[in-house]
């Protein structure tokens, strides 16, 4: 009975109608704790996260989430833990809670290797790699972007155009704005020696 309420619950969720989704998850989740079904707990839990996130209610989601995890671990599911370090990631970064975030990734990152999901792990490279940038850590994120270019799986264009479009930006940020010699205002672009060597990377391949 669980299933066949929290089955529609995924799909609006799925289709971006979290109020509805949530509601119905909602009532999956009492049926599903009410029966033993610890499974089905833990997905509706994640998708109640899910939702809560989207909706911008990031305690809620923080809860939920963290109920899965513990769950996830009782019951071994691995690819699931996987999943909800990734989901507390994201909610860290939108919170500007830098350091959770980071501990996040290095854990979703960590298990999506040990079950070789290799589109996981690559967008989850292409995420840690952006919070690297915004940090400033250049070499760090050359090198999450780069672990992503070579871990795209053959085909996988959009994450192929990720990995330039990351590597891309790196080297943007490793440029620095200096005036003409002649003393005119208008300034130019000029490599400082991170953004060379960076660009003698890239040419090199």
């Amino acid at each position: 009975m669980c299933l066949l309420i929290a089955n529609p619950g995924v799909n609006l969720r799925e289709q971006g109608r979290h109020g509805e989704a949530r509601e119905n998850l909602q009532k999956a989740l009492i049926l599903a704790e009410q029966i033993g079904y610890k499974e089905q707990v833990c997905n509706c839990l994640l998708n109640l996260g899910g939702c809560e996130l989207a909706l911008e209610n990031y305690k809620a989601a923080r809860k939920y989430f963290q109920d899965a995890l513990v769950l996830a671990q009782q019951l071994g599911l691995r690819e699931w833990i996987c999943g909800v370090y990734s989901d507390l990631a994201t909610m860290a970064m939108l919170e500007e809670d830098r350091e959770q975030a980071e501990v996040s990734f290095q854990e979703a990152i960590k298990h999506a290797r040990q079950l070789g999901y290799v589109f996981v792990l690559a967008t989850g490279f292409y995420e840690y790699g952006n919070m690297q940038l915004r940090q400033g850590r250049l070499d760090e994120a050359e090198a999450l972007f780069r672990g992503m270019y070579t871990l795209a799986p053959y085909g996988a264009q959009e994450l192929l155009a990720l990995a330039y479009y990351g590597i891309a930006r790196v080297m943007a940020r490793a440029v620095i704005w200096e005036r003409h010699s002649d003393g005119d205002d208008w300034p130019y672009l000029c490599w400082n020696r991170s953004g060379i060597e960076m660009r003698k990377k890239l040419e090199n391949g």
